[in-house]
């Protein structure tokens, strides 16, 4: 049988530790004019755009910022990928203006399994997995984690998060 309530609501985000990825979740992800950069990290965005300060010129998702004003999770965090030192620094930069209300935050090497540091940090919190959360709008990142047991939705699954 399929389970046709596959759009994300706030019962299943309330009362979670929900995990939230910048890149195309709380920013939209196209840079400069472009969703990929050839001379770009593995994110698409090239060394010259984060040395110039790309993350500063980016515009936060309102409407994301509306939802985890409302989602009554019982932790924010975020989990995202960097290619460099300067990247790191540049997104907490952002996400101190954007969303100050998320502390936790993972800015990882684009070379770390998000799946990992979420199962470690379950693990070293005692959080159940079914008290988690894992939103993205990369299936390669959501299948990982799913096949972990770790719940999961695509950014798109909060469309109709307000109705």
């Amino acid at each position: 049988m399929f389970d046709l309530h596959d759009s994300v609501s706030k019962a299943d985000l309330k009362g979670k530790v929900v995990f939230w990825d910048m890149d195309g979740t709380l920013a939209p992800f196209r840079f400069n004019g472009h969703i990929r950069d050839l001379e770009g990290s593995r994110h698409s965005v090239s060394m010259k755009e984060i040395q110039d300060g790309i993350y500063f010129e980016r515009t936060p998702s309102r409407f994301m910022q509306r939802v985890i004003s409302d989602c009554e999770a019982k932790e924010n965090i975020i989990i995202t990928h960097c290619h460099c030192d300067r990247e790191v620094e540049d997104k907490h930069r952002w996400l101190d203006r954007n969303f100050p209300m998320i502390k936790v935050r993972f800015v990882i090497d684009e070379n770390i399994s998000k799946t990992d540091t979420i199962l470690d940090y379950c693990k070293k919190n005692n959080i159940q997995l079914k008290n988690v959360a894992f939103i993205d709008d990369s299936l390669h990142f959501l299948k990982e984690a799913e096949s972990m047991g770790i719940p999961c939705w695509h950014i798109s699954s909060l469309l109709d998060y307000f109705e």
